[in-house]
């Protein structure tokens, strides 16, 4: 069955966090739409365990980077019980950084024609141990979950864009079954070293939404198509484009 492209639910945004390629949160506002990296990142400033770094990809670093500042902008998340607290996350199918295959393909390739052989007698060698694990597209979820001990209702939709979508949608529907109290939604993704690939720019980013239950009345549009049109400028986003969307509408709303 196809995602709805609008739903109106009985939620609330509780804080926002967004990185992008013009820059960090509602400071992007302000500035021209730009594609590529996350200028000025340092993810060791926001990642609880930079032990943990070498375990990520940029696109998992921002992921966890950005899920950790929408928290700590949520006063009541250490409030409500760790059983209470959910986590949906949209990411895109992931097999490490590209470049960790590079030596042992160029290995397999000396003879000017690949050689499965050398590539498993010689190439393998040179890939790096914690290429595969590195790029686990479960890798946000799994380290915030941990890190902000969310052990309510959760999920990762490896599915690209969509991913994105279904992980702020998935989340809104728990809060509103009344499965847990408190959820964050969204998705990241860098999709940089895939230009010639696509076609198109590719682009690093992540946002993410801490969401919660109405308890006036309000109601909250989701709107699919009005966040890809938002999050368009900033070039191929994968699963981070619809979160972004919905981050650069909130901080609109926020300076409105």
């Amino acid at each position: 069955m196809p995602l709805p492209n609008i739903v109106e639910l009985p939620i609330c945004i509780r804080s926002v966090s967004l990185f992008c390629p013009s820059g960090q949160d509602a400071s992007v506002l302000e500035a021209q739409p730009r594609t590529g990296q996350v200028p000025n990142f340092k993810a060791r400033k926001l990642v609880p365990d930079r032990k943990s770094l070498k375990l990520m990809t940029q696109a998992v670093r921002l992921g966890v980077a950005s899920i950790a500042s929408a928290v700590s902008n949520t006063p009541n998340w250490n409030e409500i019980p760790p059983l209470r607290r959910g986590m949906y996350v949209g990411a895109s199918p992931q097999v490490g950084r590209h470049d960790d295959l590079s030596d042992a393909i160029d290995t397999a390739f000396q003879s000017g024609m690949f050689s499965i052989q050398d590539f498993g007698a010689k190439g393998i060698s040179q890939i790096h141990p914690l290429w595969l694990v590195r790029g686990l597209s479960n890798n946000v979820l799994g380290f915030s979950s941990a890190y902000h001990d969310a052990q309510g209702h959760n999920m990762s939709y490896a599915m690209g864009v969509d991913g994105g979508w279904n992980a702020i949608l998935e989340g809104a529907h728990a809060l509103v079954d009344n499965r847990i109290d408190i959820v964050v939604v969204g998705g990241s993704d860098d999709l940089t070293s895939a230009t010639d690939v696509l076609g198109i720019e590719g682009s690093a980013g992540a946002a993410f939404c801490v969401l919660e239950r109405a308890t006036n009345g309000e109601t909250l549009i989701l709107d699919r198509n009005q966040y890809l049109e938002l999050a368009k400028p900033y070039g191929m986003l994968g699963a981070a484009t619809i979160p972004m969307g919905m981050a650069l509408q909130e901080f609109g709303k926020q300076q409105a």
